[in-house]
């Protein structure tokens, strides 16, 4: 009667013995548990079989030649497999740079051979192919794939991904379960973070014009991004909003922030200031901080100006009417405020003149007061008059005079701003007489109050702001 031994080792035997095992199911158990098997027959069977007129030199020999003609087992032969060229270095960008590599067989198959085709982070690269087939006519011709870097528009540095080429099926044994080599990649960034103001539309005045400017990020952040804003000088402008926030979903839309000027009632001229744009707050590090450009812009002064006495006395040749006006642009009583250009309130009737006909503000020359405007002393806070609509003003209506002492000066006006015939040969001479106003006056003497003779260098010039 057989042992239990004899009979477990001749069923182990033509189990290992059968072609089959090897050729049909070696894709299902891995190559060292099958000689796992075969040792232990021939460790622990072969006294038995040989018992049994079972000769373990010929099985030795059958397993020696299976393995060998066999690729799964044969240490020299592959003839079959999946080449990926390259697998690394390979580069792509956000600006557009693609790669590329190809992938080809090894060996004819017997069966058309599918390699799927992935990436393992789209946000990064994509492919232009999702899978890869070869039959026995193509394979040997390398199949190319293209992949091209994503722009995520993010500040996220350098990101390194793959492409995953997938397991391979077949109905060709030899192919089909094949893991081909993946291919390894870095998307080099094109963003960083930043803020974007832009310039400035114009300045704003006190007559309420408006000026305009925009934000915006340059790259979308990780968390919300707020940026607040103020005058530097609310009394000559305010800005709308106060505060603006940005996210991933608006961080390249440019918002925009008003800035409207405000009338402070003062002849303070024009008046420069800016637009303080706060440091970023935000939980993404790469904003939070950023210290966006301020702006600056100037507050033109609107409806108010200034006038002054000359400080020193003038003779009535005073170069004409262009050398009247560069003795007040000279002058050290000149107040220092923006515009600086002054003009002296002086007329020939053909280089400058107020009015052709009386008290109507008609017919004017380079006039030196402008209609519906407020005038103030030096000073810039009293206010002598305001204007009307044709840049004279009714006598009566002066809330103060020009100057609080009786300082004489050279008008060449009449009483009704029409020009007298006391001009002292259009001011280049010093015959004859020149007409005078006083600076204490509210009323009509104030243009005109006396004739001076013209080589008397008592009168000064009346300077007005332009």
């Amino acid at each position: 009667m057989k042992t239990r031994i004899q009979r477990d080792c001749k069923s182990l035997f033509f189990f290992l013995y059968d072609k089959n095992f090897f050729r049909l199911n070696f894709f299902f158990f891995r190559k060292a548990f099958i000689f796992f098997l075969v040792s232990i027959f021939l460790s622990k069977c072969s006294q038995n079989i040989s018992n049994e007129n079972y000769s373990t030199i010929a099985f030795e020999s059958y397993l020696l030649r299976i393995s060998n003609s066999n690729p799964i087992f044969s240490s020299t032969s592959s003839s079959f497999g999946v080449s990926v060229t390259p697998i690394s270095g390979l580069t792509t960008s956000e600006s557009g740079l693609t790669a590329s590599f190809t992938v080809v067989l090894n060996s004819a198959p017997t069966s058309n051979v599918t390699i799927p085709i992935a990436s393992s982070n789209t946000a990064e690269g994509t492919v232009s192919a999702t899978s890869l087939t070869f039959t026995s006519a193509n394979w040997n011709t390398p199949q190319m794939v293209f992949v091209n870097g994503v722009n995520d528009f993010i500040a996220d540095g350098n990101i390194s991904y793959s492409i995953l080429t997938g397991i391979v099926t077949s109905s060709d044994l030899n192919y089909n379960g094949l893991d081909p080599s993946d291919v390894s990649l870095t998307n080099t960034d094109n963003d960083s973070a930043g803020i974007s103001v832009s310039s400035i539309s114009g300045n704003t005045s006190e007559a309420g014009v408006t000026a305009n400017f925009t934000i915006a990020l340059n790259s979308a952040p990780t968390s919300t991004v707020g940026i607040t804003l103020s005058s530097s000088n609310a009394a000559e402008g305010t800005v709308t909003p106060t505060g603006i926030s940005f996210t991933s979903a608006n961080w390249n839309i440019p918002q925009t922030i008003t800035v409207t000027g405000v009338n402070d009632s003062i002849a303070d001229g024009d008046i420069s200031y800016s637009i303080i744009t706060s440091s970023a707050t935000s939980s993404d590090i790469l904003y939070n901080g950023i210290n966006p450009t301020d702006l600056s812009l100037t507050n033109i002064d609107v409806g108010e100006k200034r006038t002054f006495v000359s400080s020193a006395t003038s003779i009535g040749n005073l170069g004409g009417i262009s050398g009247a006006d560069s003795i007040c642009n000279s002058d050290a009583a000149k107040p220092a405020i923006v515009p600086n250009i002054y003009k002296a309130m002086i007329v020939d009737g053909t280089s400058r003149k107020a009015s052709t006909t009386a008290n109507a503000g008609d017919g004017q020359i380079d006039w030196v007061l402008l209609p519906n405007t407020a005038y103030f002393r030096s000073n810039g806070t009293t206010q002598i008059m305001t204007t009307n609509a044709n840049g004279i003003f009714i006598f009566g209506t002066l809330a103060n005079s020009f100057e609080v002492a009786a300082i004489p000066y050279w008008t060449g006006l009449n009483t009704n701003w029409t020009t007298s015939a006391n001009i002292c040969s259009n001011w280049a001479s010093m015959a004859g007489n020149g007409q005078v106003g006083q600076a204490t006056p509210t009323t009509n003497a104030s243009i005109s109050g006396a004739s001076q003779a013209c080589n008397m260098s008592v009168p000064y010039l009346l300077c007005v702001q332009q």
